[in-house]
């Protein structure tokens, strides 16, 4: 992935009176794809991708049908597009019908450049056999300072309880759960971005992040 700026937090540029802020865009000009991570939940039924523009050595890119919103997280693949742009940069130009907040209140214009390379969280699966959450992510990474009380998990009808957190595999985060009394969910992981509290090999933290959760037997 493309490394220019860090972005581990939503900086003063970044903030809006209105939706959700982004707070990472990640593109990888190798395998087309792109993540954008926002600091709340997304309404994911309301998506114009022709309203987002990742440009890349002078080329702009939009996602396609393939990507999708998953609670605070957009992410898939990529189209070119045939006209030259501002370089190295995510630029949304959709307000105020383009995205919207899980509230329902517009996410605001921005144009922004990427992320350094921070590790993304791809998806997370619920094995309630094994009374488990694995979080998968992009690459390897590592547990520094977090620790079990920085996240959060929801899967209806019951919040958990994360009892441990492990890496196993390199680039799973598994948390062990128990279940911790009825809750309205909606079935997602949060982790809270603590500094240092996830890494990759690089030094880069895992940000804050909210995604939804797969559950498996």
């Amino acid at each position: 992935m493309v490394a220019l700026v860090s972005s581990f937090e939503a900086q003063p540029s970044l903030v809006h009176s209105v939706g959700p802020l982004l707070l990472a865009a990640v593109m990888d000009p190798s395998e087309l794809t792109a993540t954008l991570i926002f600091d709340s939940d997304l309404n994911e039924s309301v998506f114009d991708r022709s309203k987002i523009t990742f440009t890349f050595e002078d080329i702009p890119n939009q996602f396609d049908s393939g990507a999708v919103i998953d609670g605070n997280v957009i992410s898939g693949p990529l189209n070119f597009l045939g006209d030259l742009g501002v370089n190295n940069r995510v630029v949304y130009d959709g307000y105020p019908s383009g995205l919207f907040g899980a509230d329902g209140t517009p996410v605001g214009n921005f144009d922004e450049p990427f992320a350094a390379n921070i590790p993304v969280p791809l998806s997370a699966i619920y094995s309630v056999g094994n009374a488990w959450i694995d979080v998968l992510f992009d690459r390897d990474v590592f547990i520094n300072t977090a620790t079990k009380t920085d996240f959060n998990a929801f899967v209806i009808p019951n919040q958990l309880n994360v009892q441990s957190i492990v890496v196993v595999g390199g680039d799973t985060v598994r948390l062990g759960i128990s279940i911790d009394g009825p809750s309205a969910g909606p079935d997602r992981v949060t982790y809270n971005g603590k500094v240092d509290g996830i890494e990759d090999g690089g030094g880069n933290d895992v940000p804050l992040f909210e995604i939804g959760i797969d559950t498996v037997p």
